[in-house]
């Protein structure tokens, strides 16, 4: 009888783990799928990028909170510190340093949403 509720138990939290899991890759690809059509959207006129990227900051910002838990915060800090960098070369109008951090931008962002997926490099 002892037996039966135990592996009820692990089961439960096995599905829990699982759901958790699932929730979690969801989440992360969302956020990413909403800054990534952000980021492609954004003008060629820098004026109006230095008003539309302080707005897309607050977005990383209010979904950052979660993703807190279960990403390192070096990760995260790199985005952040990427959005700053994108704030001051458009506010500065240069286009050379904007075009620069958007790249290195996109590319933080994946490698974040690339340590969703499941790799034999991501489990070990």
């Amino acid at each position: 009888m002892k037996n039966k509720y135990a592996c009820l138990i692990a089961g439960i939290f096995l599905f829990i783990m699982l759901a958790t899991s699932a929730t979690n890759y969801i989440y992360v690809n969302n956020t990413f799928d909403i800054i990534n059509a952000e980021l492609s959207s954004l003008p060629v006129d820098l004026t109006i990028c230095a008003s539309k990227i302080p707005k897309l900051k607050y977005i990383w910002e209010e979904r950052r909170a979660l993703l807190n838990l279960t990403h390192s915060k070096p990760e995260l800090d790199k985005v952040s510190e990427l959005f700053e960098e994108a704030i001051i070369a458009s506010s500065h109008n240069n286009i050379s340093d904007f075009e620069t951090t958007m790249a290195r931008l996109r590319r933080a962002i994946e490698d974040i949403r690339n340590l969703e997926s499941i790799t034999i490099d991501n489990i070990f």
